[in-house]
């Protein structure tokens, strides 16, 4: 198994992967014990592309628009799939409004989800 100073070059970036577990009681207030901790070397140019590229993607204006979109379209599915579903409780006999109302309450939770991934990201952003 490498060592830290194995893996480590100038202009990486060391990143700790793991789940934090409990305090440890220390001389420091922010020594954590971590279980399953693995150590992931990135370049910094990796991270400085990516975040790069995240800022010019997820501009203020796709975030609006995708969570505007995310969160007005889950709720509207939800309502239009509960329209189909009571639909075709009084038509027994069709097939169609119970598969489109089933689809569209199936949507409706995703679309809710990513209207919400938006709003944080908008929130990151300022």
């Amino acid at each position: 198994m490498p060592t830290l100073s194995n893996l480590y070059s100038p202009g990486t970036i060391l990143k700790l992967f793991g789940r934090r577990v409990a305090p440890i009681r220390g001389s420091m207030k922010e020594d954590t014990k971590m279980n399953n901790a693995k150590v992931g070397v990135f370049p910094a140019s990796q991270t400085k592309v990516h975040s790069r590229l995240r800022k010019s993607i997820l501009n203020p204006v796709v975030c609006s628009v995708g969570a505007t979109l995310g969160i007005f379209g889950g709720v509207s599915s939800l309502v239009a799939g509960m329209v189909c579903i009571s639909i075709h409780l009084f038509v027994a006999q069709d097939v169609v409004f119970d598969r489109a109302g089933t689809t569209l309450l199936i949507l409706g939770i995703p679309l809710l989800l990513l209207g919400s991934v938006f709003l944080d990201e908008i929130e990151t952003n300022k």
